[in-house]
């Protein structure tokens, strides 16, 4: 999965790099972003991406991470909580038929999702790279150097 954005600061072989939250996929939140659960009310986010190419502050490049671990954590995200949710509610309806049981269940499994999230935050590294400048291959492709993105000073 591949982002527009532009780099901020340069540090040795890595940069920090500016990029829109809504840009590629889905406004609001991304999976890119690096907090997994964002309450910023931000349109953009910075990451330190590995700049393989030693393009310069100011520059507009594209940031790649592996799709395995974009689809990963839109699992984590999106998913997960939705499963366990669904297997604490048929476990509870199994054991017993009280509806109050069932909702106390839901409530507990969604705040443990929560927790979970949380934590998990905090153990992903995400490994941004920078492989391209951006004006030289988005011609075409929705993450155009042309389109609504643009970065305030």
């Amino acid at each position: 999965m591949k982002k527009i954005g532009q780099i901020l600061k340069s540090e040795g072989k890595y940069s920090w790099v500016k990029m829109g939250k809504g840009a590629s996929c889905g406004e609001g939140r991304c999976p890119l972003s690096t907090p997994l659960i964002d309450d910023s009310q931000s349109q953009f986010y910075v990451v330190k991406a590995y700049n393989e190419l030693g393009a310069s502050p100011g520059d507009k490049v594209l940031v790649e991470i592996k799709d395995n671990v974009a689809l990963g954590i839109a699992f984590l995200i999106y998913i997960f909580p939705i499963l366990l949710t669904l297997f604490v509610y048929l476990f509870l309806s199994y054991l017993t038929s009280l509806a109050l049981y069932h909702y106390l269940g839901v409530a507990a499994s969604i705040i443990i999702s929560l927790f979970i999230l949380k934590k998990e935050d905090q153990k992903i590294q995400l490994n941004y790279r920078i492989t391209d400048f951006a004006d030289s291959t988005c011609q075409r492709c929705s993450l155009s150097p042309d389109s609504t993105l643009s970065f305030p000073e």
